[in-house]
């Protein structure tokens, strides 16, 4: 839940403003954002699906989590350095192609180390740590562009630190549940 809180929000820092820094810095047309954003999600989405299958399969999830949120991680400063349509594509693909990976094993782990008769409550609170993420995310991208005077770049690097901070807390103290 706490990982899952860091990375909302970091992730609403950062692609909370990435639509309007490719339209008013970048000039990109805005039938291209609606593109990306199409192919982005559609990328996430696929990854979900692929990822539970491969996750029950291999009954070890903790790895392609480690993965899932290594491409979210690193998509941050390269989004950070991106002046071109084509690195920003290539962040926001890297970015949902990691959440995607990471969600169904994510979940499992939640279904794998909850009692039974907690495993609603246990999602519940998953879920109500990454909409308080999202949350906040909103407040602290406002903040950011308010102290950084609309830097984009420097909010993009803003938003890699929770997201580092919940990859070091995936690495270092997630166990593999054992079943």
């Amino acid at each position: 839940g706490i990982m899952m809180c860091l990375m909302n929000l970091s992730y609403v820092i950062a692609y909370s403003f990435s639509g309007l820094y490719l339209k008013h810095i970048l000039g990109t047309a805005t039938f291209s954002i609606a593109i990306l954003e199409g192919l982005c999600e559609t990328v996430s989405y696929l990854m979900k699906l692929l990822s539970g299958v491969i996750s029950d399969f291999l009954r070890r999830r903790k790895v392609l989590m480690i993965i899932g949120y290594l491409f979210s991680v690193v998509s941050k400063p390269l989004l950070a350095f991106s002046n071109t349509f084509p690195f920003v594509l290539t962040s926001r693909m890297m970015e949902r192609f990691g959440n995607g990976m990471q969600a169904s094993p994510r979940d499992a782990i939640v279904a794998d180390v909850a009692p039974n008769h907690r495993i609603g409550a246990s999602y519940g609170l998953k879920r109500s740590l990454a909409y308080t993420g999202s949350f906040l995310g909103g407040f602290v991208g406002i903040i950011s562009m308010k102290l950084t005077n609309n830097d984009y770049q420097k909010v993009f690097i803003i938003a890699s630190i929770p997201a580092f901070i919940a990859f070091a807390i995936l690495v270092f103290f997630l166990k593999e549940p054992k079943k």
